[in-house]
């Protein structure tokens, strides 16, 4: 009799299970089928094709602006200032008279060195004359000679004092401003004028470190003044050994003299190759991406069905920014159809839809770009 009703007991529970089963996989099976009837979750893209381009890396140093023909005028004499050939601050010739110190002493011996010069000469033409009839001897001649030679150099010695006391232009250019004025004692090595050539060219000194590639002679470069649009320059010549103090080499380049309007001794920035000319892929910065693992981009590709696209994550490398574009060193090939605008919205294998332009969206403010 327990037996029976347990068993009764065991047929009505399993006839409930069974049933609650049953129930919950027609409730499963309805709901897959009513899930199927809507479509995939996709996002819309724009989308643009990789593509190669040659670029040549740059990196940016400062350099100085050097006139070919520069020269700091200083006294090699001592004395006072009795005649001024120019005014400080004003253009100059070549061979203008610029500073004249008194040399009325130096004037006066040599006119007595001259003085001195002609009656050596003088006697000397006698002594020849009486010397070939034999009249004088070889060594009163010799004698004579060397007077004449003495004095001669006494009036080579006072005259280039005076040229020393006598400063002019060695070449054409503008003066810079100073104080002199007649009267003015004036000392041994003393800063008299500098005098800065107008040259049709003008050169640009800077230095890279030892460890930069080696430019060639001829290489391009660029040279701005701050705020100003660069020009282009030449390089010219290198140091051909590496500075001690700072292990780093100077280089020099030209640039016209009309397309740089810049003193002797400003600053410029000069932009030099970094490195040779590379092959990369060129994207627009919004197909860029970042995380936690790196720099990444999306690619669009056919999906199982005809019409369809998923995105492909592709991580990439040795990324360079230039204004709206960015170049790809590593990890990327050309002709792959690249997400662009919208690829925020993207991760790997969502359906994704390529549209011709996105309506305006916000960044999300978690991108690391």
């Amino acid at each position: 009799m327990n037996i029976l009703r347990w068993m009764a007991i065991l047929i009505v529970i399993c006839g409930v299970i069974g049933g609650l089963g049953y129930y919950k996989y027609v409730e499963i099976s309805n709901g897959i089928a009513e899930a199927a009837n809507y479509p995939e979750h996709s996002e819309a893209t724009e989308a643009t094709v990789s593509s190669f381009v040659l670029h040549t890396p740059e990196t940016s140093v400062i350099g100085e602006v050097v006139a070919p023909e520069w020269v700091t005028l200083r006294s090699q004499k001592a004395g006072k200032i009795a005649k001024l050939g120019f005014q400080p601050g004003e253009d100059v010739t070549n061979g203008q008279l610029l500073v004249q110190l008194d040399v009325s002493e130096e004037t006066a011996r040599l006119k007595g060195a001259k003085a001195d010069a002609e009656l050596a000469r003088i006697s000397l033409e006698r002594a020849e004359k009486l010397g070939k009839s034999g009249s004088i001897s070889q060594s009163r001649i010799d004698t004579l000679q060397a007077n004449l030679d003495t004095a001669l150099a006494n009036v080579g010695i006072i005259e280039s004092t005076i040229d020393q006391k006598t400063i002019r232009a060695p070449f054409a250019g503008k003066s810079n401003a100073g104080n002199l004025v007649v009267g003015q004692y004036i000392n041994i090595d003393e800063t008299l004028a500098e005098i800065v050539s107008d040259k049709p060219t003008l050169w640009i000194d800077f230095r890279l470190p030892q460890t930069h590639h080696d430019l060639p002679i001829g290489t391009e470069i660029s040279v701005a003044l701050k705020g100003k649009a660069p020009v282009a320059g030449t390089l010219i010549s290198r140091d051909g050994s590496v500075s001690s103090e700072n292990r780093t080499r100077l280089h020099r380049a030209q640039i016209r003299t009309s397309d740089l309007t810049a003193p002797h001794g400003a600053f410029v920035v000069v932009k030099v190759p970094a490195s040779e000319q590379r092959q990369l892929v060129k994207l627009p910065v919004s197909a860029l991406r970042s995380d936690a693992y790196g720099q990444f981009v999306y690619s669009i590709e056919q999906a199982e069905q005809e019409g369809t696209y998923r995105a492909k994550r592709h991580d990439v490398d040795d990324v360079t920014f230039l204004a709206d574009q960015v170049l790809i060193g590593t990890g990327l090939k050309a002709d792959l159809q690249i997400a662009t605008n919208g690829s925020f919205k993207l991760y790997p294998g969502i359906l994704t839809r390529v549209v011709d332009a996105l309506p305006a969206e916000e960044e999300p403010a978690d991108n690391w770009n």
